[in-house]
């Protein structure tokens, strides 16, 4: 749960004026280290900020489609030898982070009631970042990325593969999950049962839809 959440809920007369304070003052701890504030900045920046950095993001998903990469699913990386096509980026876009955070908000919502969608669009959009700094690193090894295929597979790719694909996909996976349980303020096994559904819904969903617009 967010503060905007709070004072949204204290506006709409959900819960009085001291109910609100104590949620307040469970929402205030100790600075949290810096890695921490970039896997979870979601709990830490104000909406508008939030949805500012995440539009950035998705700019900046289109400029690295000008370099071959296309972000084609929910959570699809994959790096090509010629520019994305305008049409075919912008609906990987789409799909990527409206679609992936309306699915997690329509699954947040049937165990935990209000929920902001807002809260969701920045949390995909600010997780995104991660999938961006992994793509941007796989750029000077495209050509070894795509000899990683069977049956002659280069051991430079698989290294490549283990040393910057994996853990750029693990923090991307870890923000997400991060800014879901911010969001939803679900907790435990509703957390996590929620989360894979939704996510797997959302994988289905964005291929999907790719096959119809593009």
């Amino acid at each position: 749960m967010t503060r905007e959440q709070v004072l949204e809920m204290v506006a709409k007369g959900e819960i009085s004026p001291e109910e609100a304070n104590g949620l307040l003052k469970k929402l205030e701890r100790p600075r949290k280290a810096a890695w921490r504030t970039l896997l979870d900045p979601l709990s830490r920046a104000s909406t508008p900020v939030s949805l500012a950095a995440s539009s950035l993001f998705a700019v900046g998903g289109l400029g690295l489609s000008r370099l071959g990469i296309r972000f084609d699913g929910a959570f699809d990386l994959h790096l090509g030898a010629q520019p994305v096509p305008l049409w075919t980026a912008l609906a990987d876009q789409v799909v990527a982070w409206p679609v992936l955070a309306a699915v997690l908000w329509g699954a947040a919502r049937l165990l935990a009631g209000q929920v902001r969608f807002v809260d969701f669009l920045n949390g995909v959009g600010l997780a995104r970042g991660w999938l961006l700094v992994t793509a941007a690193a796989l750029l000077p090894f495209a050509d070894r990325m795509a000899r990683l295929t069977p049956p002659a597979i280069d051991p430079s790719s698989v290294a490549v593969l283990v040393a910057i694909a994996l853990p750029g996909t693990g923090l991307f996976f870890t923000a997400l999950t991060l800014a879901y349980r911010t969001a939803s303020g679900l907790r435990g096994a509703r957390l996590a049962f929620s989360l894979v559904g939704a996510l797997l819904v959302a994988e289905v969903v964005s291929k999907l839809l790719l096959l119809a617009c593009v």
